[in-house]
């Protein structure tokens, strides 16, 4: 006997996004870069015998604090939780 099921109600199946799986760790490669922007572009003037530049510092602060931000933003995306 052939008897054609309706699907169940409720939810989808669960299929992993691309998001869950990649973001956590891209986010904490992209504050990793972030760090080392800081290190290079605003300490490493400091290691250096020329003096400090900055128009490089500010570049250097800049990559940071966007590094630290775009891997917080991937983060929230990567664990919220669909309703």
């Amino acid at each position: 006997m052939n008897v054609k099921r309706r699907p169940r109600a409720g939810k989808p199946p669960h299929r992993t996004s691309w998001i869950e799986t990649f973001a956590p760790q891209l986010a904490d490669k992209l504050m990793d870069a972030a760090n080392l922007a800081l290190g290079g572009l605003v300490l490493g003037q400091f290691l250096g015998s020329q003096t400090y530049d900055p128009a490089l510092g500010s570049i250097g602060i800049s990559t940071w604090i966007g590094g630290y931000l775009a891997g917080a933003v991937l983060l929230y995306f990567a664990r919220r939780k669909e309703p």
